[in-house]
């Protein structure tokens, strides 16, 4: 992809062309839910996801929350504060905790934290996710921002318990350790975080066995590399070497590697640029081995660090038309398009239409190019 951004390597190549993974679903998710279309809509479908979950309900509360997101991202309600978006990721990353799918959990609660950074409740559960998915370090980085925010100990209970877990998990650093799917904790038990809007309903999951034992807190001990800005610079020139060889697995494991290095503060002095790239450069890998949710969550992770990082919005678009979210997938490509209006910088992003969409689909990408009014600059989309 013709989209340059600082310190990335030009050896990275674009994965082939494949038929799509699976067909996306109707633009309009869950079209048997009505709510009406305004911002007292987007609010009646959080509170009746909320009220679903309180009664145990989890799946169907996905469906409403969902509903609501799909409102506010497809922007048929435009005057929705950026508190409630954020307050509709991280209540369903809560039901995606609850329905132990911790990359769909991480992924959602990104999002609220890209919209709203001081969503305390997307912290908390993104570390709860963090720690299933065997990112201790990660996770332990979110459980502190949580305790600073809530020094006083009637409200921050559930978060000093995690960070226990976190740290006995980080100290043990056993290689044989494996994540393995749990039930939350004892300690999972609803956290005392008000959000405003959030509603009162909302339960947390039913106390279960403890977790199960993440990852070594070190990725790939076999990597050996430098602990400075240097050896995260090499970690991402070798990853990308890697990619452009075919090696995508081993890609990954050496972006890791160079994340690993700058979200456990084993290098401090990284700039945002270069932590944003690792993120977008592993996401890219993701998509090559066809790991939808890992990509878009990669690219979540991207912007919320650098939110001009151009190449992680269509990334995410790819990602986001596999995982079946047109909407919010032509939104991102509609960002990338504007940032880069030159025909020789944005083919690929015009090429989203070329990957075999369904009608529905194809319709939303090709309602981009009618905006655009020089046929030259839009001949690929």
């Amino acid at each position: 992809m013709q989209i340059v951004e600082a310190s990335d390597s030009e050896d990275e190549k674009a994965p082939a062309k494949t038929s799509p993974a699976a067909s996306p679903k109707d633009a309009e998710p869950f079209p048997e839910i009505k709510v009406e279309h305004s911002r007292q809509g987007v609010e009646k479908a959080k509170n009746e996801a909320n009220a679903l979950f309180s009664k145990g309900k989890v799946d169907e509360a996905v469906k409403w929350f969902s509903k609501g997101l799909w409102l506010v991202e497809s922007q048929k309600v435009k005057d929705v504060p950026a508190d409630l978006h954020s307050i509709l990721h991280s209540n369903r990353a809560f039901a995606y905790i609850k329905l132990q799918k911790w990359p769909e959990a991480e992924s959602d609660c990104s999002e609220a934290l890209a919209v709203n950074s001081k969503n305390t409740k997307a912290k908390y559960r993104r570390a709860m996710a963090r720690y299933e998915l065997g990112k201790p370090e990660a996770a332990l980085e979110d459980v502190e921002f949580v305790l600073k925010e809530l020094p006083d100990p009637n409200s921050n209970k559930e978060a000093v318990e995690l960070k226990q877990k976190i740290t006995e998990q980080l100290k043990k650093k056993s290689p044989t350790a494996k994540a393995e799917p749990s039930q939350p904790a004892p300690g999972f038990k609803r956290m005392q975080i008000v959000e405003a809007s959030d509603s009162e309903d909302e339960k947390a999951p039913s106390k279960a066995s403890p977790a199960a034992r993440p990852k070594d807190a070190e990725p790939f001990p076999e990597i050996k590399v430098e602990h400075s800005k240097q050896g995260v610079e090499k970690a991402k020139n070798e990853a990308n070497s890697l990619f452009s060889k075919g090696k995508v697995d081993e890609a990954v494991k050496w972006f890791s590697k160079g994340l690993w290095l700058v979200e456990s503060k084993k290098v401090k002095d990284v700039p945002a640029d270069l932590h944003s790239i690792l993120h977008s450069n592993r996401a890219f890998a993701y998509i090559k081995l066809q790991k939808w949710p890992e990509a878009e969550s990669d690219c979540s992770e991207a912007l919320a660090v650098n939110s001009k990082n151009t190449k992680a919005k269509y990334r995410r678009a790819m990602a986001r038309y596999e995982l079946g979210k047109p909407e919010a997938a032509l939104e991102d490509v509609e960002f990338v398009l504007k940032e880069l209006p030159d025909p020789n910088s944005n083919k690929e992003a015009v090429e989203l239409n070329e990957l075999g969409k369904p009608e529905a689909a194809l319709e939303d990408v090709e309602s981009v190019l009618k905006e655009l009014p020089d046929p030259n600059s839009n001949k690929e989309a």
